[in-house]
């Protein structure tokens, strides 16, 4: 059985038990129960099937350890709060005087104090040293069990141990600084002495150039800052900030004398209040304590371009504990704060681009389409550059023109390819990230006809046959030469013929002018041999579509 429990094997004790019922609760030499050992193993689903035939939750062993003390001790969570729901002891002391709530405090399972905690547990129960679990939890830097611990009514001040030292003298011996803050702020006595008449700032690590002891300092901010000396920097209060939802900016505070003081444990209290000027409409602000820099940062939403007011205060609670006294609000120096929020750069989500040019033009043409530049707040903005690429040329268009038309808007000119077709028009900022919608599809379509470049061939204008049709073709163009892909135009043709000079058509029906019979032999002089041949001139006349 012992072996099963220590290796978690259910099966086996399932097997024992069937065996002999009476294995789950008994003892072996010392008086280690299976429960016992189960805990100390974290086998949370051996401690389940012993508990639910039988196994007593608060047995003890020879030393006076229960399976709760087991699992504090070595830091087993899930166990000590399964144990605790299921009715454990949490008051039980072991061999040494400490309850579970020492053990837990000592290895840092906050979820373990604080369910031992809402049991009931005794926060100022005595170990046989003479230590509180908040003396446990301080000494090893555990600052949020020692919050637990304050806050569920352990004594901050309480002494104990050999050196009759309180939690704030042995966090600062070991040199844990947050946990030295977190025991100030919970209003610790910071020149209490020990056993042996020592300050707690006195045994602090690293003596008083040490970070322990500057922490020590921090409770004196309050009285020492001095509203009218603290400034507040950063770009939220520069003169032109650029348009942010989380515009920002830090509240130093200062002495009287304009000594930068650290706040480290977010004992001032700061107020801003931000309006627009135009509208008078007041924004949500935020101040949050920077404990690592010891100043306060604030955050407001300045998202709309336009002028902000921005008043900065210090709550002053001087004599805090005086009757009807609530306080007084100073302003720091340079509040309020007139900044005028201009648009951030364009952004590529928010920037449009319409007009024919992205859509369809003419060969050859010159066609133009607008971009509207937006940040990403829907601010016009002109802060960057755009780059125009003709696809797949892969250089800029033709006789490009950029030009801001203000407010935002450029009116973007360039002339198209002679060349009819498809191609790809991408807007760019900065040359690399594409606009909304780029690259365009743009549809270059021929031009008008032009008649100077239009051409007809066929075989119909070199030679015919009699009384057969003749035929030839009109290839029309526009003025880029792009042949045209549809009809509908209006041609008329004229046919004159040519004749040789002084010559007269023959009247004989037998000639072959009228189809007469060619087989007879006759002499014709050169000129009346040339004109038998007869010669055509077309004109081919354009009339418009």
């Amino acid at each position: 059985m012992e072996e099963a429990c220590r290796r978690g094997d259910l099966e086996a004790i399932k097997q024992l038990a069937r065996q002999d019922p009476e294995v789950i609760t008994r003892p072996d030499a010392i008086g280690v129960t299976p429960l016992h050992r189960a805990a100390a193993a974290n086998h949370l689903h051996v401690a389940r099937f012993l508990l639910a035939h039988g196994a007593q939750v608060n047995a003890v062993d020879k030393y006076n350890d229960a399976p709760l003390k087991k699992a504090a001790f070595r830091g087993f969570s899930d166990f000590v709060v399964f144990l605790v729901h299921q009715g454990a002891d949490v008051n039980h002391k072991d061999g040494s005087g400490k309850i579970a709530l020492h053990h837990s405090a000592e290895q840092g399972q906050l979820q373990s104090v604080e369910v031992m905690l809402d049991a009931k547990a005794d926060v100022a129960a005595v170990s046989s040293e003479g230590y509180t679990p908040l003396h446990l939890a301080a000494q090893n830097g555990h600052s949020w069990c020692c919050k637990a611990l304050i806050v569920a009514g352990a004594y901050v001040d309480a002494k104990g141990g050999r050196g009759a030292s309180t939690a704030l003298h042995l966090a600062a011996e070991r040199g844990h600084k947050h946990t030295v803050k977190v025991l100030i702020a919970e209003r610790a006595d910071v020149n209490i002495p020990d056993g042996q008449q020592r300050k707690p700032y006195s045994v602090s690590k690293g003596g008083v150039e040490g970070e322990t002891f500057q922490a020590f300092m921090s409770p004196f901010v309050k009285s020492m800052c001095h509203g009218p000396t603290c400034t507040a920097e950063g770009p939220g209060v520069n003169a032109r900030p650029r348009a942010d939802d989380a515009a920002m900016f830090l509240i130093v505070p200062r002495d009287r004398y304009g000594v930068i003081l650290r706040d480290e444990l977010g004992l001032l209290n700061f107020t801003v209040d931000c309006e627009e000027v135009a509208t008078g409409l007041a924004l949500p602000a935020k101040v949050i304590p920077n404990a690592r820099m010891g100043n306060h940062v604030c955050y407001f939403d300045a998202s709309r371009i336009g002028k902000y007011r921005i008043h900065v205060y210090l709550e002053d609670f001087k004599n805090e504990g005086e009757v009807g006294n609530t306080g007084r609000r100073v302003p720091i120096s340079g509040s309020p704060y007139l900044i005028d929020v201009v648009p951030a750069p364009m952004d590529v989500y928010t920037t449009r681009a319409s007009g024919p040019g992205v859509t369809q033009a003419e060969a050859g043409c010159k066609t133009v389409f607008s971009v509207f530049g937006r940040d990403r707040f829907q601010n016009p903005s002109s802060e960057g550059t755009l780059y125009v690429v003709t696809q797949p040329l892969n250089r800029p268009p033709a006789d490009l023109e950029i030009v801001d038309a203000g407010n935002g808007s450029y009116l973007v000119t360039y002339t198209t390819p002679p060349e009819s077709g498809i191609y790809a028009l991408t807007v760019t900022l900065e040359g690399r990230r594409h606009i909304y919608n780029s690259p365009f599809t743009v549809f270059v379509d021929h031009g008008p006809l032009y008649v100077d470049h239009c051409s007809v061939g066929g075989r119909g204008l070199i030679k015919g046959g009699r009384n057969l049709p003749m035929r030839f073709c009109i290839q029309t163009a526009d003025m880029m030469g792009n042949a045209l892909q549809r009809g509908g135009h209006q041609w008329k043709i004229s046919v004159h013929e040519l004749l040789a000079p002084g010559f007269e058509y023959p009247t004989d029906p037998g000639s072959p002018r009228f189809g007469g019979d060619s087989d007879e032999e006759e002499e014709v002089d050169a000129d009346a041999a040339a004109a038998v041949n007869f010669v055509f001139i077309f004109y081919v006349l354009f009339f418009g579509a």
